[in-house]
């Protein structure tokens, strides 16, 4: 007897496992603002920011604990040209942490326009819809400012329509908002941007103090949920430019 058709049938038989193998335990999309509000030493600061996160011992302790996880990037503005993607890059160990800060520091800014954020939410869901597998999934939006992009139509339409989606993939948002400009963006974002399970904001004054904040949430939403027990309803954090953190007074 032929040796192929019991050669055929091991292979059907170890697709599966070998596709549930590679599902991971969290998929995490990290979504950029390229708007015109922010400037290209600002741009900067974001990419070197997250860069200096993932080679950081708590980000990398964080992603050991969560166990296997997927790591993408978009960088967004209003819509006119397409987000730059970083496609998925599977962080096993630290070295993985330190290949994706580099490739984080080469993400090119698109051409900047209005505030589209909801344009914005919407790629980085499309990254995590082709993704499929993932048993969490996680959207980290930045940005200075809120939408500006058609406010009645975007902010009706597409923002919502996103988090709609994101509700149906059961996906959590976050977003760590820059009050360099606007001192209400934190309200904002918690009205009208996250949303899921344990979705949170967290704040900085200043693009200054980007990297520690970005240390601070990576940490934070990282963390597997049995980890995190006990977090769900904290208030953000506002982050002062001396890196001091404390708990936003509630309105």
């Amino acid at each position: 007897m032929s040796r192929l058709p019991l050669l055929l049938l091991s292979f059907l038989l170890a697709t599966p496992a070998a596709r549930a193998s590679d599902c991971p335990d969290l998929a995490l999309v990290l979504a950029l603002d390229s708007s015109l509000s922010i400037d290209g030493t600002e741009f900067t600061l974001q990419t070197e920011g997250y860069a200096e996160a993932f080679r950081s011992p708590a980000v990398q302790a964080a992603l050991a604990a969560a166990g296997t996880v997927d790591v993408a990037a978009i960088v967004w503005s209003d819509g006119a040209a397409p987000p730059a993607r970083l496609g998925w890059q599977r962080i096993a160990a630290p070295e993985d942490a330190r290949r994706l800060a580099v490739r984080l520091t080469a993400l090119e800014r698109v051409a900047p326009g209005r505030t589209g954020v909801g344009g914005g939410l919407a790629a980085a869901l499309e990254m995590l819809a082709e993704h499929g597998c993932a048993g969490r999934r996680l959207v980290n939006l930045s940005g200075d400012g809120r939408e500006t992009l058609a406010p009645r139509i975007g902010l009706r339409g597409q923002l919502m329509r996103a988090r709609a989606e994101a509700e149906a993939l059961g996906a959590t948002v976050n977003a760590l908002a820059v009050t360099d400009e606007e001192a209400d963006l934190p309200d904002w974002f918690r009205s009208h941007v996250i949303v899921g399970p344990g979705a949170f904001v967290m704040e900085t004054r200043e693009f200054r103090g980007f990297a520690e904040a970005v240390v601070r949430k990576l940490v934070r939403e990282i963390a597997p949920p049995a980890l995190a027990a006990g977090r769900p309803g904290l208030p953000p954090h506002r982050l002062t430019p001396s890196g001091r953190d404390h708990p936003a007074r509630r309105s």
